[in-house]
Formats: structure tokens, sequence, C-alpha cells
């Protein structure tokens, strides 16, 4: 299904959503696609190699777009990047916010079994910097990229001193 809306120089486009080739973990982004009335009132895609980016509309003035993927902890709450995978009621209670820091308890002892706290990163190359110090009496930590549930990439295990 699509949605049709008329640009800002007379032009249609249908916007629908779907998933970048080969990019299934950026998520369903937005499809803006040019299209054409026909003589019977009917629209009909323009066509083009849609695995190529196409031309965007004419005319108008661009909005601002996107959303900071960085956070100091600093607000008393979390930032639209962050969510549990698989969340089960109870995981809000192992975040805490302390000294512009996020302390989070552990869970599980892989990522198979553990709902770790995600940021869906909406790009296709991305740098992350984090530092994590293990908790009096926590288990062993771990900062991992992961495209699946069942595949991952561990990466800086941090071990109890």
């Amino acid at each position: 299904h699509a949605t049709l809306v008329e640009g800002p120089a007379g032009d249609w486009w249908m916007i629908y959503h779907g998933y970048e080739n080969g990019m299934r973990t950026l998520g369903r982004q937005a499809l803006l696609e040019p299209i054409e009335w026909t003589d019977d009132g009917w629209f009909r895609a323009r066509g083009g190699d849609l695995s190529r980016p196409l031309p965007k509309p004419a005319g108008g003035r661009a909005g601002q777009n996107g959303f900071a993927l960085s956070d100091d902890f600093s607000r008393d709450r979390m930032g639209v990047q962050w969510g549990f995978h698989d969340p089960k009621p109870e995981d809000a209670e192992r975040l805490r916010r302390r000294d512009r820091a996020l302390w989070l308890r552990g869970a599980g002892n892989s990522p198979q079994d553990s709902a770790p706290l995600t940021c869906s990163v909406p790009d296709r190359a991305y740098e992350v910097e984090v530092t994590l110090q293990p908790m009096p009496g926590g288990k062993p930590a771990c900062c991992c990229s992961t495209t699946t549930r069942r595949s991952s990439a561990w990466d800086s295990p941090t071990t109890r001193s």
C-alpha cells in the first residue's frame, strides 16, 4: 500500500515503506517514488531502477531530519534511540542514570537470553564509543553488535578484578 502526495512543484509521488536490499538491519525506510496520472484517472509508477537513488521532488525547502544518537544520560528519561530487544515488563528496573552515566544491571548469559539494551542505527556505517565498568559484584559485560538474535559479534569483554 502507498499514500499519494503532491510535490511542491505539482508533480505526484507515492510514499511507502520497505527494506533496503541487503540492509534489513536499518529497518523499514520511507520510500518516495514518482508517479504519473493516466488519461482515465488512474496512477502509474513512472518506473526506473529502484535499486539506485531517484531524483527528489523539485522545489520546496528541506526540513530538519534525523536525530542525534549520542546520549550523555543527563536527563531523567531514555532517549528515543534506546530500547530493549524482546523486553519484559521488569527490564525498565534494570536501568539507572546517575552522574551522566547509564547503569544497566545485566540479565542472562548471552544475547540469546539477555533482553539487551539496543540502539538501532539508521545508517550503513557508524562508529561507537562506549566505556564499560563492571559494577561491584556484577557479572562480566560486553558490547555486542548484532543483526539477528542468533548472530552477534562480541567486542570488549570486561572481567571482574
